[in-house]
C-alpha cells in the first residue's frame, strides 16, 4: 500500500514469488550518520527515500574511517 501510494504509476503484479530465499553479496559495510547529516539530508515528505540516494551515501563514504 505505501509503495502504491508514494510510487506514481507503479502497477504491483498479480502474484509475488513467495520466497524469502536471497543471497547477500560482499561485506557489510554499516555507515552510521551524525547530526550535521541529519541537518543536510532531513526527512523530506516529497522524497521518502532521502537516505538512498547518491548523495547521501557519498557523504556518509568520506565521513567513514
Amino acid at each position: 500500500k505505501f509503495i502504491v501510494k508514494n510510487l506514481k504509476g507503479f502497477i504491483p503484479p498479480n502474484e509475488y514469488f513467495h520466497s524469502n530465499n536471497y543471497a547477500r553479496t560482499g561485506a557489510t559495510i554499516v555507515l552510521i550518520p551524525n547530526e550535521e547529516y541529519f541537518e543536510i539530508f532531513s526527512i523530506d515528505t516529497d522524497n521518502i527515500l532521502i537516505h538512498h540516494n547518491f548523495e547521501a551515501y557519498l557523504y556518509l563514504l568520506e565521513k567513514y574511517d
